[in-house]
């Protein structure tokens, strides 16, 4: 397969983190053409599809199968794509991510016009989410997987230490925001 300017510059976007389409790949073509936009890059829908067939097809695209939300209440899916040689690595960033925002959440909960909502976790849950912590503290370190997750790991370890110092009861008191925590684990996406 000839590697062009198009294809070149889809597998770059499809590789990188986009915080405006959600963060971790994998994305749907929609998502692509955004971004695409965004990055004044000429193309046109049928292309990028053509695109995205065509390296699937090679096999250097991955593609799942992904739920549709819509407002209409209509069921759908729609295909997204990530390198096929990181699907590994995209899913544990995801799992991370996915860790670090619910610690977050149960420590400070949200908040809304100065009042705090969505605090605590009952105590199983906040076991589970420690254990959960646990795993992907393993899963992270770098003495086992080398460099590349070390970002990743440093957030979990920060959220994993927060969890065990005690997580607070739905119906308890609402805590107070700890604006160090916030930034260290706050993602954009």
């Amino acid at each position: 397969m000839k590697m062009t300017k198009n294809r070149l510059q889809i597998l770059e976007l499809i590789d990188s983190c986009l915080p405006d389409c959600g963060g971790n790949p994998p994305y749907s073509a929609s998502s692509i053409m955004y971004t695409l936009d965004t990055c004044d890059i000429k193309h046109t829908r049928s292309g990028v599809f053509r695109t995205l067939s065509d390296l699937f097809k090679g096999g250097l695209l991955a593609r799942t199968k992904q739920p549709l939300d819509r407002y209409e209440g209509l069921d759908g899916f729609q295909w997204a794509y990530e390198v096929a040689s990181k699907t590994e690595h995209n899913k544990l960033n995801t799992r991370c991510d996915k860790f670090c925002k619910k610690a977050l959440r149960a420590m400070q909960g949200v908040s809304f016009f100065d009042a705090v909502l969505d605090y605590g976790l009952p105590p199983k849950e906040a076991d589970e989410l420690i254990a959960e912590g646990k795993k992907l503290l393993m899963l992270t370190h770098p003495d086992k997987v080398g460099q590349a997750y070390i970002e990743r790991f440093k957030r979990v370890s920060i959220a994993n230490t927060a969890l065990r110092s005690g997580v607070p009861l739905p119906k308890s008191e609402p805590p107070k925001v700890d604006n160090e925590l916030q930034d260290k684990l706050y993602l954009p996406y």
